[in-house]
């Protein structure tokens, strides 16, 4: 089942679109599933559209023009996101006022009402997970969290890292990099807390950003 709207653009699942008329008060809707069209409204997506959906997206019946247009995806929007939030982090933790506004930033070509509910969305599909690391000749030590989410490869290699500044192939490349490198889905940022001093020891914050769905 295929739908296109007033620029030919395919829809797809996601999708927010603007049916260029209110239905109780409103204009922009999310499209969850095309299958079963299950069209929400976006203000709240608790509440689908009562009508019917197929003659809705359809080119209309008396002169054969489509009246809606695509102007955003909500996952596009989540990823733009994640990008904001990691490019401004600064700080060791993430408060939720700061997710808010930086949320907000990457979403601002939206009306308040509209931006409103997508920070809901966004929020209540993100986990931020901050991890104090200790580090001895560059590699993780016991007095520190644990990374449980890499593999035992993964960790040498992270180690590796750590102590020669390469990765296993001998290629150049930091902590974060490598993080980002390995899970394309998710954002990592990591944050020197704590500096040699002759100890050979170090701490570290790492901060990772996971969308649900995306974790292993």
């Amino acid at each position: 089942m295929k739908f296109k709207d007033i620029n030919d653009k395919e829809l797809s699942n996601g999708d927010i679109i603007d049916i260029r008329q209110t239905v109780n008060g409103q204009n922009l809707f999310v499209i969850l599933d095309i299958e079963t069209l299950d069209l929400r409204y976006l203000h709240d997506l608790n509440y689908k559209y009562q009508y019917d959906v197929k003659s809705l997206l359809e080119p209309n019946h008396f002169h054969g023009d489509t009246e809606w247009i695509i102007v955003g995806n909500i996952k596009n929007m989540e990823q733009t996101a994640i990008s904001v939030i990691m490019e401004q982090c600064k700080a060791e933790q993430i408060t939720d006022a700061e997710l808010g506004k930086w949320v907000r930033t990457a979403i601002y070509m939206l009306h308040e009402q509209e931006r409103e509910q997508l920070c809901k969305i966004i929020q209540g599909n993100m986990e931020i997970i901050n991890y104090d690391i200790r580090t001895s000749s560059g590699e993780l030590t016991s007095f520190g969290d644990q990374l449980s989410f890499l593999t035992q490869e993964e960790t040498s290699e992270f180690n590796n890292i750590g102590y020669s500044g390469k990765n296993l192939a001998g290629q150049k490349i930091t902590r974060e990099e490598f993080l980002n490198s390995i899970r394309p889905h998710e954002k990592f940022k990591v944050k020197q807390t704590k500096f040699d001093n002759g100890d050979f020891n170090e701490a570290f914050t790492i901060t990772r950003v996971v969308m649900n769905g995306s974790k292993r």
